[in-house]
C-alpha cells in the first residue's frame, strides 16, 4: 500500500509539472498562436463590420445634430470676441 501512495504522488507531481510547463509560452509560441488565429474565419465578417460602422455613423450624425445649436452659439460667442 505504501508503494502505491508513492507512485500516485509521483504521478500527481509529474502531471502538475506537465500542466505548469504547458502553460508557459515563449515568443515563437505566441507568434505561431497569432498566425493560427489570424487565418480563422470565426468572428466578425465584413458585413458585420459594415453594420457596426453604420450604427456608429448614425450615432455621430445624431449627436452632431443635437449639439449643433450649442456649437453654433459657442462659435458665435468666439467670433464676437474677435476684433
Amino acid at each position: 500500500m505504501v508503494g502505491r501512495d508513492i507512485d500516485s504522488r509521483d504521478a500527481f507531481r509529474r502531471d502538475a509539472t506537465r500542466k505548469a510547463n504547458a502553460q508557459k509560452m515563449n515568443i515563437s509560441d505566441w507568434i505561431a498562436f497569432a498566425r493560427e488565429n489570424w487565418r480563422r474565419e470565426e468572428g466578425q465578417t465584413m458585413a458585420e463590420y459594415g453594420v457596426v460602422l453604420a450604427v456608429i455613423t448614425v450615432a455621430a450624425v445624431a449627436a452632431f445634430g443635437l449639439l449643433s445649436g450649442g456649437i453654433q452659439g459657442s462659435i458665435g460667442k468666439v467670433t464676437a470676441l474677435l476684433p
